[in-house]
């Protein structure tokens, strides 16, 4: 246990210590029940050693849990926004609308949207959200106006949009990365994190939000390297959202929202099951007050 706690906590770029590093929070979850077990056995020293695995565990999450953010202008309301992988094989997409009915957000992005089944969620989103782009799989519906849609070649799906919300209007950038060893090369989710980076070179430090599936958690190496790279920051992530059918301590986050230094991300809250093997996800972004 405590040398997987050290792995994680050593955020390690080998692709098996890697993969390992992805599901931390599930781990931590899995340790903690462990150490419960051993203590109600009166197993003195392994109990000990599950509770000082348990210690470093939550170290290695903790920048996941509680990431560094300025603090919000509270002055300003909020823009609300959900993202949701709908699960490409996914005939009735429409079952998130629900959900988003409920979270009343002002921004939907969605992924793996079946081209011949997404209409009704679209004609649903769009009730209260009439501005509406898409490329390759990926639909944004706004409240907002949304202007100068393109994708951004790059070896992997890349779409940005530029959402007109009042007070100041952002970037929107929706992406979808590989998978990670065993299941691509060892070296594909990384380079095509460094392509992301390159393209949105000159607006990562304003203004820009950018969601997606990643298909690691924040708290592993491709994630935080890119986040250093790139100075964004992404929204508190201690529930996940994969695989759905499992309960939120033991799911993976790699559905995220990150967002540049001048925005804050709060309230972040993970769905319940919309017939998706990803859970969606709603966030508040408001803007950093001013120093």
């Amino acid at each position: 246990m405590i040398l997987v706690a050290l792995i994680c906590l050593a955020n390690p770029h080998r692709p098996l210590f890697y993969l390992i590093d992805i599901f931390s929070v599930p781990i931590l979850s899995a340790f903690v029940v462990m150490a419960a077990g051993l203590t109600v056995m009166r197993q003195k020293w392994a109990g000990g050693l599950a509770g000082l695995a348990c210690a470093l565990m939550l170290a290695a999450v903790w920048p996941q849990a509680f990431p560094k953010q300025a603090a919000a202008d509270d002055t300003v309301a909020p823009v609300r926004l959900v993202f949701a992988n709908l699960l490409i094989r996914n005939k009735t997409p429409e079952k998130l609308l629900p959900w988003v009915d409920k979270q009343n957000p002002d921004v939907v992005a969605v992924i793996e949207a079946n081209p011949d089944a997404r209409a009704a969620l679209i004609r649903g989103l769009k009730a209260t959200r009439p501005y509406v782009a898409t490329r390759y799989d990926m639909v944004v519906v706004s409240r907002f106006p949304l202007r100068r849609p393109r994708p951004r070649p790059g070896g992997f799906a890349l779409m940005t949009v530029d959402v007109e919300a009042p007070g100041r209007p952002f970037k929107l950038a929706v992406t979808h990365l590989t998978r990670p060893w065993p299941f691509s090369d060892p070296e594909d989710q990384r380079r095509q994190f460094s392509r992301l980076a390159a393209a949105l070179d000159g607006f990562a430090q304003q203004d820009l939000i950018l969601v997606g599936d990643f298909n690691t958690s924040p708290s592993a190496s491709g994630m935080d390297d890119f986040m250093g790279q790139t100075g964004l920051h992404q929204a508190p992530a201690l529930r996940g959202t994969w695989p759905s059918f499992l309960p939120s301590l033991l799911r993976v986050g790699i559905d995220n929202i990150l967002a540049s230094p001048d925005r804050v991300l709060s309230r972040r809250q993970v769905g319940g099951f919309t017939g998706s093997d990803h859970r969606p996800v709603v966030v508040d972004i408001r803007l950093a007050r001013k120093k």
